[in-house]
């Protein structure tokens, strides 16, 4: 929303002009949350710190939810009413490319799409096209489909890896890396020293659980 790794790249190199990086309040905007778990319900509550509006969807929407001002929604009135949409849920059939090229022209034009969940939640190709072609905001993406697969060049023409992967999304993958309104971190929203070692401790836990019977 503020253009932060747009702002940062261009200091270091000893540029100071903010020409080019107007961003967008997040107070007043609605925020989509897709999947009220434990970590969407967390999220609903830091947007209430930035005063936006939040409405959510999930399969079976909870109290909790609600107590957190949670408006919920079908599916596709989320997508149309969402300033920000962000995913927090499991890969599964149900789940697979959610955002696709049937809905993803129900965003809005300014939407910035956010998933931290699974790569396979979005289609790859559907959010290429629509940053392509100037329908949304951009894209903050901590998961990919066929997330760095390609080792080597070799690999591509192995008959084995094409029975196991999606050249096609492989390379849509790669597009989304050249777009100057998308942040492709890898893999890494969970990685802090508090989660590792709550990791580390639930792991223990179990295994003396399971020690005890």
């Amino acid at each position: 929303a503020k253009h932060i790794v747009a702002s940062t790249d261009r200091t270091r190199r000893g540029e100071f002009s903010f020409r080019g990086l107007r961003g967008l309040e997040l107070s007043g905007k609605t925020l989509g949350i897709v999947g009220t778990g434990k970590i969407g319900l967390n999220v609903a509550r830091m947007a209430r710190g930035f005063n936006m509006r939040v409405i959510g969807y999930d399969r079976y929407p909870n109290e909790q939810g609600a107590e957190l001002g949670i408006t919920y929604l079908p599916y596709e009135q989320l997508l149309g009413k969402a300033d920000v949409i962000t995913f927090h849920v499991p890969e599964s059939p149900d789940t697979f490319h959610m955002l696709n090229q049937g809905n993803i022209d129900l965003l809005k034009r300014h939407c910035l799409v956010i998933n931290t969940a699974r790569g396979s939640v979005i289609e790859t190709r559907a959010l290429v096209r629509a940053l392509s072609e100037d329908k949304i905001g951009g894209a903050g993406l901590d998961v990919l489909e066929e997330e760095p697969v390609v080792r080597e060049e070799r690999e591509l023409v192995s008959s084995l890896f094409h029975q196991a992967h999606d050249l096609s999304a492989i390379l849509s993958g790669q597009i989304l890396l050249r777009f100057n309104n998308v942040i492709i971190t890898p893999h890494n929203a969970f990685n802090t020293t508090e989660a590792v070692h709550r990791t580390l401790e639930t792991t223990v836990d179990n295994i003396q659980s399971f020690l005890k019977g």
